[in-house]
């Protein structure tokens, strides 16, 4: 997990307040989940994944992009509808030793 925070994919996508689908498409891309590519040119025929109440939505990419805020890898704002990348992340803090 620690090769994929570090990615500087996932960093770069989500360096700007980033809506909370397509924060979810970067995160399924980040995994290799999602081809890479131009965001909306994924969602042909794909949109039940990122819009949809699914397994793979609610139960993995959520939660995988719930546990980076809590983990301080990445900040949502006040009403949790955006993502961005926390710049002032400290690695030393996710050190479980």
């Amino acid at each position: 997990m620690v090769a994929l925070l570090k990615s500087p994919v996932l960093r770069k996508s989500l360096a700007q307040w980033t809506d909370r689908d397509l924060a979810i498409y970067y995160v399924a891309r980040a995994l290799g989940l999602a081809t890479p590519g131009e965001p909306w040119s994924y969602w042909g025929g794909k949109k039940f994944v990122f819009w949809s109440a699914n397994p793979i939505r609610r139960n993995s990419l959520f939660f995988t992009l719930d546990k980076m805020v809590e983990y301080g890898v990445l900040l949502k704002n006040a009403n949790g509808a955006k993502y961005k990348w926390n710049e002032e992340l400290d690695w030393e803090r996710c050190h479980p030793g």
